[in-house]
């Protein structure tokens, strides 16, 4: 079993509790991580290496997520962007998704690898296409949001705010509709 070197585990991953500063691919080979210089490692668990750095964001990493067909890797900074990596390659496969007004602390990439979700320090949840990294929805003025959940078709969405007393809204996409509220009453 390949082990990675401990300077390189340490460097930028807090551990579990951080765990979205970290990510496997779905096949389980990669490991993508954030770096102390603002960049991403992408290491090859098979053969004990780092495949690339991959540098972009001016500030910190909050998050490092593959999507779901291992295609595309997406990262984001406290500076406010977005990026879209292809992990076989290390280049950016479109340019920055900029639209945040502050750090992007969650993505989520939607079952079918086509949509990521994005939300931020500005109490913002965005909607991008992955193939163009077009903003196709943007919902503003969402305080204390801290999450969602996409259903397996991708034409639902379950998202909490933690002001709610942990209250979840479900809602149809495109078009937001609430439907339902599940969870403390």
């Amino acid at each position: 079993m390949a082990t990675l070197p401990q300077s390189t585990i340490s460097e930028g991953v807090s551990g579990v509790i951080r765990s979205r500063r970290a990510a496997f691919s779905p096949d389980g080979r990669l490991l993508a991580y954030a770096s102390t210089n603002f960049s991403v490692k992408l290491w090859d668990i098979p053969r004990s290496r780092e495949l690339f750095t991959l540098s972009g964001h001016t500030w910190n990493i909050y998050c490092v997520q593959f999507s779901p067909d291992g295609a595309h890797l997406a990262t984001s900074s406290w500076d406010g962007s977005v990026r879209l990596w292809d992990p076989n390659t290390g280049t950016e496969t479109v340019f920055s998704l900029k639209g945040h007004l502050g750090g992007v602390n969650n993505l989520m990439f939607s079952p079918d690898s086509r949509t990521l979700i994005t939300s931020g320090d500005d109490n913002s949840v965005r909607f991008w296409s992955v193939a163009t990294g077009t903003e196709m929805i943007s919902i503003s003025g969402i305080d204390g949001y801290d999450g969602e959940i996409l259903s397996a078709d991708a034409n639902t969405i379950a998202w909490k705010l933690l002001n709610q007393g942990g209250e979840f809204h479900i809602s149809r996409l495109p078009t937001l509709l609430e439907i339902d509220t599940a969870g403390s009453r």
